[in-house]
């Protein structure tokens, strides 16, 4: 996936996680290049909780798999709320 089709996705899956009622937070985007990869890390607004950042309501499990059908990368256990290209 290039640097520009990582964009273009994942602005996709943060227009899908609004369509679907989450309020996602782009916290960063990393573009080292083209063979390093691409990555953001996403979090989530919480609205209902005093702490004001969660898990998305449908989870991070779920985001991934729309993540990964776009041609992403798998869930990290470790980094739930990273999503490579």
């Amino acid at each position: 996936m290039t640097r520009l089709e990582f964009t273009e996705k994942l602005a996709r899956l943060i227009l899908r996680m609004r369509t679907e009622k989450e309020d996602p937070i782009l916290v960063y985007i990393a573009q080292l290049g083209e063979e390093q990869g691409k990555a953001a890390a996403l979090l989530f607004m919480n609205l209902q909780d005093k702490d004001l950042i969660g898990p998305p309501a449908k989870g991070y499990r779920y985001w991934h798999k729309v993540w990964e059908g776009m041609g992403g990368r798998p869930i990290n256990e470790q980094e739930k709320g990273h999503f490579e290209g």
